[in-house]
């Protein structure tokens, strides 16, 4: 917010505007819009994580600080053939990577068909043949899908109501998974929480996954990057992001961001598995509120409501 051109007192804030509040077959959606910028929020308003936001002036820009960290997985693919995008929300991500590659072959799972309507209806998501959206869990995606696919990038960007990924798709079990869909030298790019409670241990299963593990930290931001090709040094990556740069002249300042990257070092934390579900995960009153019984728990078990964090109140 800037000050006004007198000195006087700061112009107040446009209002919030909401353009969608409904419960979905998952869970509650919401869609709101603050002057340009519009707004996918999940179980309640008064939740501070958001699912996706959008520039109206400009809706391929990545406003998300942490997609634009993303984005950092373009140094070890810089010319990328088929990458998959898990976790769809408003669209962002495969808006910006089509504005980068038009030719691009762009797979999205979204478990959340509700999700991917709204992302259609008020984010400008368009499916073509170069951009296809499968309404299925993505990790089951991942396992059924033919063997001949093989992705250069796996972006996963899914989060349950609380802000932390599900845990099916941060153990050591779904890693494992995502190496076998990566092409020898594909890279892997999990948006992972700052403040969640599991974030240390969601970085060592990241580390104890793959040959080559990086975290870009900074601005409200930590996004883990993992590959099995051999590890490059942080000069060799400030070659790469510059050239990238060169390319394409987009908003991302490659070479900044690039300098953020570091190693994850995780070894004092212990990996999740299958077999681990994060029972230390509380979950703020006003979200238990919007959630059924039969509904997913919000803190990302994979078990339903009921038999999981509303056992107490059942």
């Amino acid at each position: 917010m800037t000050g006004s051109p007198s000195g006087g007192a700061e112009s107040p804030s446009p209002p919030v505007e909401m353009l969608h509040h409904a419960r979905g077959e998952r869970q509650t959606l919401i869609v709101e819009r603050e002057g340009a910028e519009l707004r996918l929020r999940i179980l309640s308003a008064e939740s501070t994580e958001w699912q996706s936001r959008m520039d109206l002036r400009d809706p391929a820009r990545l406003v998300a600080p942490y997609m634009q960290a993303m984005m950092l997985a373009l140094l070890w693919q810089p010319e990328p053939s088929r990458v998959h995008v898990l976790g769809l929300g408003g669209g962002r991500i495969p808006a910006f990577l089509r504005r980068l590659f038009p030719r691009l072959q762009i797979d999205c799972t979204e478990i959340d068909r509700d999700v991917y309507e709204l992302a259609v209806r008020y984010f400008g998501l368009r499916p073509d043949a170069h951009m296809n959206v499968i309404i299925e869990d993505g990790r089951g995606f991942l396992v059924s899908c033919s063997p001949s696919i093989r992705y250069d990038a796996i972006f996963v960007d899914a989060f349950c109501g609380i802000g932390g990924a599900p845990l099916r798709i941060s153990s050591l079990e779904f890693f494992a998974i995502a190496n076998e869909r990566l092409t020898p030298e594909g890279i892997l790019a999990v948006n992972v929480i700052p403040s969640d409670v599991l974030a240390a241990e969601r970085l060592r299963t990241i580390e104890c996954s793959f040959r080559s593990t990086y975290a870009c930290r900074g601005d409200g931001t930590l996004v883990a990057f993992g590959t099995n090709a051999e590890r490059l040094v942080l000069d060799d990556l400030l070659l790469r992001a510059v050239a990238l740069q060169t390319r394409h002249q987009c908003e991302i300042s490659f070479p900044t961001m690039a300098r953020s990257l570091g190693r994850i070092d995780g070894a004092s934390s212990q990996p999740l598995t299958d077999a681990s579900p994060p029972d230390r995960v509380e979950i703020p009153e006003h979200l238990l509120r919007s959630v059924r019984p039969s509904d997913p728990c919000p803190c990302g078990s994979g078990a339903v409501f009921s038999q999981c964090h509303g056992r107490a109140g059942s």
